[in-house]
């Protein structure tokens, strides 16, 4: 339970064992377009809502102002059909009833870590590491490259300080064409959150205590939060044994890194069945042109990520408009005759030419070279 006053600031926090009455069950739909249309067949429930929106307003205004980091990121979500095939993408958006539900979330989720590392209880916290120095040196040199006049703080040790200079960049990149390359770049760069027995702050929140209590149904790092705290509830600190204190603390070591583990294997398993179904998805686009973005440069080819998040592969053996070449220090392929170059984050029309699921390769070829294939075959 938490009184936040009107500056969004914690005043006072406590954890009991209770039993939550609903005065009602609403899905995120249903919350959305009573904010949207300002309408809703419940008074009481219409003014709770519009409570919780400034709510979430208000928190997360103070979240951002500490260092908080926002990606703006694209989810893709896969809808099936009747015989488990995919029938459509269409991409997660971040609206009002979800940002309600993940600000209060944060809430709870610092204050109970912060009520148990006062009391000195062992405990699992979430913990999330500055990132590495080089890649957010590499990614300032991007920035330099693609004209991006936002500078990242030289030193990643001044808490808060480091966030802020990526959320300048985050805020520059919005709307443009490299939006969505220097948000994955960023996120890229940033450690691996995971779950310690001992207290560190979380980067990308800039929280010096953060766990995750709120999903003990799906968590299992949840569960034993719950359990830790219904220990600390009904026990009190001052009838620990010692030597249960140390063998639970064992323990959690242990936990924390099978946790740490399955979570980044559930990550993969679902990035790559994901993978997997865009490509049976877009096997019934080859032959069809998109537009895409260039997330990615080599020495054989050019990366594409298309509208439905998927990526694709343009070859430079395909690329008939010249002999390209690879220059690393401007990341981009330059024409030897013409002097055409493909940068990062530069929109490209293109035609799939091929999907192979089993090997989630999805090939492609610029539109404009297609074109010029078909016009000396004619």
């Amino acid at each position: 339970e938490m009184k936040i006053d009107k500056q969004g600031k914690t005043r006072k926090f406590d954890v009991y064992e209770s039993v939550i009455r609903s005065n009602a069950r609403l899905t995120y739909e249903e919350v959305d377009e009573a904010i949207e249309k300002d309408q809703c067949s419940d008074s009481k429930v219409k003014k709770l809502i519009g409570q919780l929106l400034e709510l979430s307003e208000l928190l997360e205004k103070k979240r951002i102002e500490r260092g908080s980091i926002e990606f703006e990121t694209i989810e893709p979500k896969i809808i099936l059909g009747s015989e488990n095939e995919p029938v459509d993408v269409r991409l997660r958006k971040r609206t009002p009833a979800t940002k309600i539900i993940e600000e209060c979330m944060i809430a709870a989720n610092e204050s109970v870590a912060r009520t148990m590392y006062k009391e000195k209880i062992s405990m699992i916290y979430r913990i999330h590491d500055t990132p590495d120095e080089e890649q957010i040196k590499e990614i300032a040199r991007l920035l330099s490259e693609l004209e991006i006049p936002v500078k990242v703080s030289s030193s990643a040790s001044e808490f808060g300080k480091h966030q802020k200079s990526i959320q300048r960049i985050i805020r520059h990149v919005h709307g443009r064409p490299a939006e969505t390359l220097i948000n994955n770049l960023l996120l890229r760069a940033m450690k691996q959150a995971r779950y310690s027995p001992v207290v560190h702050s979380h980067y990308g929140l800039a929280a010096k205590h953060y766990t995750h209590f709120t999903s003990p149904i799906r968590r299992y790092p949840d569960l034993i939060v719950h359990r830790l705290v219904k220990h600390f509830l009904t026990e009190r600190p001052s009838e620990f044994r010692e030597e249960e204190i140390m063998d639970l603390e064992k323990q959690l070591g242990g936990i924390c890194d099978h946790c740490s583990v399955a979570e980044r294997e559930a990550d993969s398993a679902e990035r790559e069945a994901t993978d997997a179904l865009l490509c049976r998805l877009l096997q019934k686009s080859v032959g069809d042109v998109f537009e895409g973005v260039i997330t990615g440069i080599a020495e054989f080819g050019i990366f594409v990520q298309l509208p439905n998040t998927a990526e694709g592969l343009i070859r430079v053996r395909d690329m008939k408009r010249d002999f390209f070449r690879y220059e690393s220090e401007h990341y981009r392929l330059k024409g030897e005759r013409t002097g055409c170059t493909y940068k990062l984050g530069e929109k490209v029309q293109v035609r799939i030419i091929s999907v192979n699921v089993l090997e989630q390769r999805v090939e492609l070829m610029l539109e404009e070279d297609v074109s010029r294939i078909r016009s000396k075959k004619a």
